[in-house]
């Protein structure tokens, strides 16, 4: 069994709304940071070989997940 787990990302540039909130919530309760960012982190399992497997994990990220005009992900293999 094969498990990966995706995680996206806004690009650079793009505004985090989420993000935006959270350090301004930060800042209110005397937090004192320099910026935030917000991710999302899935994980899959497949039964196929790694070769098939990681071809479909990039399909989903790639025609699912992600929006490439605003996002990037990264793909990783979980206990190889």
């Amino acid at each position: 069994m094969r498990r990966y787990s995706v995680e996206i990302s806004l690009r650079e540039g793009v505004e985090d709304p989420e993000a935006i909130t959270v350090a301004k919530n930060l800042r209110t309760l005397g937090f004192r940071v320099s910026s935030v960012a917000t991710r999302k982190v899935y994980e899959f399992e497949f039964e196929e070989g790694e070769e098939e497997a990681r071809k479909k994990v990039e399909d989903i990220a790639r025609k699912i997940l992600t929006n490439p005009v605003i996002h990037r992900y990264e793909i990783r293999e979980l206990d190889p």
